[in-house]
């Protein structure tokens, strides 16, 4: 089954007036973009005409939301996110009837300062739906500048220590063991480096740009700690974790996770798992376990390659 999607093209209020254009509106004016390719240009955004949407048999969730096309239509700024809609024609079963449902995207943005302007978006809710990044982080048009540009941060800015570590740290090189050189694949394809802290090889981190801390990790945590870091990062974040309980026949860790503007943590027992496996095998015990992240800041310094450069421990 298909579904056939048309964006709506009439101009939208922008929510100023001629005499009065808002510091956000100024910059959506410039012309952004993603890579190679234009998102905004001259205060209208970027849009597929249409889309072609796959279901597997007897699916009603998407396998697929394939773009056609490309047409420029107008936003509005309202507070912290730009808002546009498009009416999508869907077919009903195997019947040839179609009905028609007015559907608008609301897209959390800010502006950044990092190696130039940058705007950071949400990503529109059709790149869920393809296995694309959460957030865009898009760069003024090749060639062009921006007069007067000043962050406007809108994410939250919650960040949290883990042995005196920050996700955004620059680092010390002689500070870290560098093990190995990877590549994470989803939801975008960035190459970092593997490293523990010297001063505690408990805590390892992924260094993205031979300088810059994206992910932190400290293992070994004894239980009785559990209970604290759930209540610090609970109250930071302003929610409660999802909880999964421990399922030796799936081979599931007890895991404790928390999302929230592209910040990441989990906190998950792999004691389990060294009791049942890692005796046998000689490999090391973990304990708990606890990860943190942040796919905006990942992104942010990972995006800007055109070019992905080669890395090696070995050789440069």
């Amino acid at each position: 089954m298909r579904v056939i999607a048309t964006f709506l093209t009439s101009a939208l209020l922008v929510g100023c007036s001629f005499d009065e254009v808002s510091t956000e509106r100024k910059f959506f004016n410039n012309n952004w973009e993603e890579g190679d390719s234009i998102v905004f240009e001259g205060g209208q955004i970027h849009t597929p005409k249409s889309f072609d949407t796959l279901f597997s048999d007897e699916s009603t969730w998407p396998s697929q939301i394939i773009p056609i096309g490309d047409t420029l239509i107008d936003f509005e700024i309202l507070d912290s996110a730009i808002v546009y809609g498009y009416p999508i024609l869907t077919a009903q079963g195997d019947s040839n009837k179609l009905e028609s449902k007015f559907i608008s995207d609301t897209l959390m943005f800010e502006f950044r300062e990092f190696d130039g302007p940058k705007l950071i978006i949400e990503s529109p809710t059709w790149h869920f739906y393809n296995d694309l990044p959460y957030y865009r982080i898009l760069s003024l048009q090749e060639g062009k500048s921006l007069e007067g540009f000043m962050e406007i941060r809108n994410f939250d800015t919650i960040n949290f220590s883990i042995g005196s570590l920050r996700i955004g740290d620059t680092i010390n090189r002689e500070d870290f063991v560098f093990r190995d050189v990877s590549t994470h694949y989803y939801p975008f394809e960035y190459t970092y480096e593997e490293a523990t802290l010297l001063s505690d090889p408990d805590i390892s981190v992924e260094i993205s740009n031979r300088k810059y801390i994206s992910l932190i990790e400290r293992k070994h945590i004894p239980s009785r700690h559990v209970s604290d870091i759930k209540n610090v990062v609970s109250h930071k974040l302003g929610q409660d974790p999802s909880y999964r309980e421990r399922d030796s026949k799936k081979k599931y860790h007890e895991r404790y996770s928390w999302y929230q503007d592209g910040i990441h943590i989990e906190l998950i027992d792999k004691r389990h798992f060294y009791n049942t496996i890692g005796k046998h095998w000689g490999l090391p015990e973990d304990g708990w376990v606890l990860t943190y992240e942040n796919e905006v800041y990942t992104q942010l310094v990972n995006f800007s390659k055109k070019e992905k450069t080669p890395q090696s421990l070995i050789i440069e």
